[in-house]
């Protein structure tokens, strides 16, 4: 069953009873809500159970017990409406003795939003995953790409049918709640427009699809790729790594291409307050009008620093103004730490800052 409301009995045929020993099965195949509401029953005071499993694969209707919501009986069976969440399987199984004449049974769906929080720093997501099949009806979809970074965000496929179904895509402030807060839209696409050009955004973001009753689109696919921790305070510190001189333990990885961007298209101070990196080949990059749609360019390369010759270097720069700290698969040591800002450093303590 896949309409957005209906019902049936059983047995099928009024003022008949059903079978002995039997096994009826019936699949409500949507991912929504799914509302059920059994309006009669008489199934006796035996063994006779009606059963309500939920998120079932809605291809096959074995149930499995670790899905089961429900058990109904004579004594709850119309007691209630049950709320699961779909696909719904409804399993009645009777015993040898008594029968009686059945019930009826009514199911209507609600909306329902599918959330996923995407924590890799790359990945492609594609709703759906088979590209012949249609996304579900009256749904709502939520991706949040978390973290204060530069995102480049690509959609390469968009069909989201005749429906007027569209794609949102948010800046959020509040990752635990991923709320699409109207105000905090930056654009909606279409199917007109989605694949037609690339993006760069500043997370965290959320990527919204919400569809309609009539819904007969098959999906969309995108994909993102985590670019530098997006700084946007007139003051303030960058460390390496995050938890710096909070012990003799504290150090930072091999193998790693750490980047900062300092998002300001103003002035930009920077102080190399202490900095401890192995000598050779872990190296500091300082790049200066850096767009946070640019690819890292030589041409824009200001300074490197290493680590006999870094400690104490101030550099005044115009922003934007992209850090990048570069290590190889050998010695580790304890990192570093700069003070920066939009305005002057001289004459600022920074002694204690974290």
């Amino acid at each position: 069953m896949t309409n957005d409301s209906g019902s049936f009995s059983c047995p099928e045929e009024t003022g008949s009873t059903y079978a002995n020993e039997m096994e009826y099965r019936w699949t409500i195949n949507r991912r929504n809500f799914v509302l059920i509401t059994v309006t009669s029953a008489d199934i006796g005071y035996g063994n006779d159970i009606i059963q309500l499993y939920e998120m079932t694969d809605g291809e096959t209707d074995e149930p499995e017990e670790s899905k089961l919501r429900f058990t109904l009986t004579q004594a709850n069976a119309t007691s209630a409406t049950y709320k699961l969440i779909g696909p719904v399987l409804i399993r009645f199984s009777t015993d040898k003795r008594l029968v009686g004449q059945g019930f009826d049974l009514f199911y209507s769906i609600e909306p329902r939003t599918v959330f996923a929080n995407q924590s890799q720093s790359f990945a492609m997501i594609q709703h759906t995953t088979d590209a012949n099949r249609t996304m579900e009806k009256w749904m709502e979809y939520k991706w949040l790409i978390p973290g204060k970074y530069a995102y480049k965000l690509a959609f390469n496929r968009s069909n989201l049918g005749a429906d007027g179904s569209f794609i949102e895509v948010f800046a959020i402030s509040d990752q635990a709640s991923a709320d699409a807060d109207e105000q905090n839209l930056l654009f909606i696409l279409t199917d007109a427009n989605a694949t037609s050009a690339d993006f760069v955004l500043t997370g965290p973001l959320l990527i919204r699809v919400k569809t309609g009753r009539r819904f007969d689109g098959r999906g969309i696919a995108f994909s993102y790729r985590r670019g530098p921790v997006v700084v946007s305070e007139d003051l303030g510190t960058i460390k390496c790594p995050n938890n710096y001189g909070s012990s003799m333990y504290a150090r930072y990885a091999n193998n790693k291409d750490y980047q900062w961007l300092i998002d300001t298209t103003g002035p930009v101070n920077i102080r190399m307050e202490e900095v401890d990196i192995e000598n050779c080949c872990d190296k500091i990059f300082i790049y200066d009008r850096f767009s946070i749609s640019d690819e890292v360019d030589d041409s824009k390369l200001t300074t490197s620093l290493v680590n006999n010759n870094a400690t104490g270097v101030s550099l005044s720069l115009q922003g934007p103004v992209l850090l990048r700290f570069k290590t190889d698969s050998s010695v580790t040591s304890k990192g570093f730490r700069l003070v920066y800002s939009t305005q002057s450093l001289d004459g600022t303590n920074t002694t204690g800052w974290i």
